[in-house]
């Protein structure tokens, strides 16, 4: 029987679809060679998901389909040349609907880096809403790595924020529970590790609020993420409700951390690169922060600062916990301008610019209310809200690279 193989064209287009790896095991399959200055070597396969013939040792060969069918480039995968013999020899495990998952998983991975998306520890990279809020046609945005959302008045930032917060606080839903003449509202995020994953949330006319994942009910979500949401409540928390302004006991509750994690984590973060501040020194015996803000020369008590001065040392600490969280988790930091209100567009400003330049490992996401002529947005994924006859609207800035 003859074979329908692939033309030079569709076996090209696989490999680059691919990004020249493996879908299976993402090992690079070009590279140069020594033979000639412009000699190419290619150890990657265009392989028939469905037989390429019909007889022995062609697997998965399907009659119904036609030699256009099997000749294209959606009955192809992309493999190294180990597991393109593999799945030429277990058809049992690699069926003919695996092959294309597999397919199609890597292609969105490889689609992502491509986009300057850093998918290796996890991140959202779309949500969608719908009948929420101001938010009242289906509107989708998307995300990468470091993300400003930015918009006058109240356009729905911080909705959003709180939308994405929620795969970890629940409870942040609880305000949408009075959606009686709302009917058909949802939002739906997307997340992608080593695979794509579809968080739905539902609120129906009857204020029950349902989850699903991937389309299959479930009582609770539970995220893949470590979360950091920073908004009004987080600062009522550590600051506004500790009258003494010691945030040890206010900072563990709101991270959820052991005083032995406290005190470890404070003692570790002494001795690294700060960000935000100079330097700040911690008294265990005394329970006793001190800081040295990098306008000043000399340390001062935590107990001392300004309003703006406290929120420059505890947005500190949490880009401390976040990076630390980032070395073995996916790890999601989201700050609203509720927040830190002390802070102008030149604090944020120089938030941005640490966040890019470092490179963290976290997903970073940043509402703000000011103008983006005040902001070096074209360094971010910006997202501008803007509520037109009492609908948002969205716009994506940029598409920068981290």
């Amino acid at each position: 029987m003859p074979r329908d193989n692939f033309t030079k064209d569709t076996i090209l287009r696989l490999a680059q679809r691919a990004g020249y790896t493996c879908s299976i095991c993402e090992s690079l399959t070009v590279g140069p060679s020594e033979e000639k200055e412009n000699s190419v070597n290619i150890t990657g396969v265009a392989a028939h998901i469905s037989g390429a013939s019909e007889g022995r040792g062609s697997r998965r060969y399907r009659s119904d389909m036609t030699t256009e069918e099997r000749k294209s480039i959606s009955n192809g995968i992309w493999l190294c040349e180990t597991h393109a013999d593999l799945i030429d020899g277990d058809e049992v495990t690699y069926t003919e609907k695996r092959l294309h998952e597999i397919k199609d998983r890597h292609e969105t991975k490889v689609q992502y880096k491509h986009a300057g998306v850093n998918i290796d520890k996890g991140l959202f990279t779309e949500i969608e809403i719908c009948n929420l809020a101001t938010f009242t046609s289906s509107t989708r945005i998307k995300f990468q790595q470091n993300n400003l959302i930015i918009g006058q008045g109240s356009p729905g930032k911080t909705i959003l924020c709180e939308f994405l917060a929620s795969l970890k606080n629940p409870s942040l839903l609880k305000r949408w529970e009075d959606n009686k003449n709302r009917g058909n509202s949802f939002f739906s995020i997307k997340y992608f590790r080593t695979e794509e994953l579809t968080y739905n949330i539902r609120i129906d006319s009857k204020r029950k609020i349902t989850y699903d994942l991937n389309g299959v009910g479930t009582p609770v979500l539970i995220p893949s993420s470590t979360i950091f949401h920073l908004n009004k409540c987080f600062r009522d928390f550590v600051i506004e409700n500790e009258l003494d302004y010691k945030i040890k006991k206010s900072f563990m509750e709101y991270f959820g951390l052991r005083e032995i994690e406290y005190l470890n984590f404070i003692a570790d973060v002494a001795t690294k690169k700060k960000y935000i501040i100079e330097d700040f020194e911690y008294d265990t015996e005394e329970d006793y922060l001190s800081v040295k803000l990098k306008d000043r020369t000399n340390y001062r008590s935590f107990q001392s600062l300004s309003s703006g001065e406290k929120d420059r040392v505890i947005l500190e600490m949490t880009l401390q916990l976040a990076i630390f969280y980032s070395k073995f988790n996916s790890t999601i930091t989201i700050i609203d301008q509720e927040a830190f209100p002390t802070m102008d567009s030149a604090g944020y400003c120089n938030l941005i610019k640490v966040v890019v330049e470092n490179c963290f490992d976290f997903q970073f996401i940043v509402a703000t209310f000011f103008e983006k002529n005040e902001l070096p947005y074209k360094l971010l994924n910006t997202i501008e809200l803007t509520v037109v006859e009492g609908d948002t609207k969205v716009q994506q800035l940029t598409m920068h690279h981290k």
